[in-house]
């Protein structure tokens, strides 16, 4: 046995899910990218002097920051990050503080950052427009429920009020005469 009452809404969560799910897999990455560029970032600012072993390591998850920002689509084309992208290491720790490497490493997170921050508002948008529709929905079947309790009560009484006047009808025809039946209402 189906609820009818919940079948619209039903459906609507359902889909709702699904965008939901979406969000929170493009959050997750994006947040993984942001986490990523800020250690990248931070590794490489606090490395003065590195050695060949942290260089190697630094360069590791500059390359990391940047496969996600290349799966997100929005990996930058310049001779560096492909340099880093197919797993050269820089020879020193003077190279990653370069601008390039640097500038495109805070161009890449502020980019993420905000393309987080845009997930999020949308996210949050749909949620409120759906939560606004389902009510609406809800409201809209509870009024059409009570509608139709209403006009069921009504042709309930109104069959009532047909038989009654139909078994009058019936006893005034089964009697002889047209005299007989004049003090008796039909109306």
């Amino acid at each position: 046995h189906r609820d009818l009452h919940s079948f619209p809404t039903r459906r609507s969560s359902d889909l709702r899910n699904q965008d939901n799910a979406a969000y929170l897999e493009l959050y997750a990455d994006l947040d993984k990218a942001v986490t990523s560029l800020t250690a990248a970032i931070a590794s490489i600012s606090g490395s003065k002097g590195a050695s060949f072993a942290q260089v190697e390591q630094m360069s590791l998850a500059v390359r990391q920051s940047l496969m996600i920002a290349d799966a997100l689509g929005m990996s930058p084309k310049n001779k560096v990050v492909q340099s880093l992208l197919q797993g050269d290491v820089p020879d020193s720790d003077y190279d990653f503080h370069s601008d390039d490497i640097m500038g495109t490493l805070t161009d890449l997170e502020t980019k993420f950052k905000a393309q987080r921050t845009k997930a999020q508002n949308e996210e949050n948008a749909a949620q409120t427009a759906f939560a606004t529709a389902e009510t609406s929905k809800k409201n809209e079947i509870t009024t059409t429920g009570n509608s139709l309790s209403t006009k069921t009560t009504k042709l309930q009484d109104a069959d009532s009020s047909i038989a009654t006047k139909s078994g009058l009808l019936t006893e005034c025809n089964a009697k002889i005469g047209r005299a007989s039946c004049r003090g008796k209402s039909v109306d």
